[in-house]
């Protein structure tokens, strides 16, 4: 016999780029090109101890803000 218990999952509903404003739903194509960082600074970071950094860019703020750093290759 199988048990079960209960188990909550949180999905993403959407994103909002942190430059533009411009919000996106996983069911739109871009939406997978979106860029999401977050970590924890560690110590004697240049974001302060222990600080949560996190950005989310779409893909044009991406490519206009890093875009002459970005390596772009051809799979």
């Amino acid at each position: 016999m199988l048990d079960y218990k209960e188990k909550t999952v949180l999905e993403i509903a959407g994103c909002t780029c942190d430059r533009c404003r411009q919000r996106t739903t996983p069911d739109e194509f871009e939406f997978h090109e979106w860029l999401s960082v977050n970590f924890v600074a560690g110590f004697d970071s240049i974001f302060g101890d222990g600080n949560v950094v996190s950005i989310d860019l779409c893909p044009r703020c991406l490519q206009e803000t890093l875009g002459n750093w970005l390596h772009i290759t051809h799979p």
